[in-house]
C-alpha cells in the first residue's frame, strides 16, 4: 500500500492549522511555532519515505506462490519452507502412536515406568545401567520393562 501524499499532506496541514491556532492562543511566539512545524514536517516526510520504500512481506503461510510478495521472487533467500509434520522424539513418543487404546494404556503407567521404558528403547541403556542411574535394583527395572512389554504385546498382536 502506497502513501497518498496529497491526502496525507491535506490532513497534516488541517491538523497543523488547528495546532498553530491553539499555540497562538496560548501565547507562543511565531518562531517557536515554526520550529515545531518544521520538526513535525520532517517527521511527516520521514514517514512518507519509509512507507514508499518499505514493502510489507505478507504472511508466508499462503500455499499459492502467486499471492506472495514479489520480493520473494527477487530475493529467494528470504523464503523459508517448513515441513508440516509433527516430530516425535524422546519426550513425546507416546503421542506418536496411532492406536488410541495403546496410548491410553501407556498413559496408565507411572512417570517413572515411562522414563524407564524410554531409557531402554530410545537411549539403548541396559537394565543394569538404568538401575544405577535411577538408584534402584536391576530386578525392579526388569519388572517395569516387563509390565510395559505386557501392555505392548496385548496391542501388537
Amino acid at each position: 500500500m502506497g502513501f497518498n501524499y496529497g491526502l496525507e499532506k491535506k490532513r497534516f496541514d488541517a491538523k497543523w492549522a488547528k495546532k498553530a491556532a491553539w499555540y497562538r492562543a496560548e501565547g507562543m511566539s511565531e518562531e517557536a511555532i515554526q520550529s515545531i512545524y518544521d520538526f513535525d514536517f520532517t517527521a511527516f516526510n520521514a514517514e512518507r519515505s519509509f512507507v514508499n520504500h518499505t514493502q510489507e512481506l505478507p504472511d508466508a503461510s499462503f500455499e499459492n506462490e502467486s499471492t506472495r510478495s514479489c520480493l520473494y521472487q527477487k530475493y529467494p533467500s528470504l523464503s523459508t519452507s517448513m515441513d508440516m509434520h509433527e516430530v516425535f522424539g524422546r519426550d513425546n513418543w507416546i503421542d506418536g502412536i496411532e492406536n488410541p487404546e495403546l496410548v491410553k494404556e501407556l498413559h496408565t503407567l507411572s512417570a517413572s515406568d515411562i522414563e524407564v521404558l524410554t531409557m531402554f528403547v530410545f537411549d539403548g541403556l541396559t537394565q543394569t545401567k538404568i538401575a544405577r542411574l535411577i538408584g534402584c535394583s536391576q530386578s525392579n527395572i526388569s519388572q517395569k520393562i516387563g509390565l510395559a512389554k505386557k501392555i505392548l504385546k496385548k496391542y501388537l498382536r
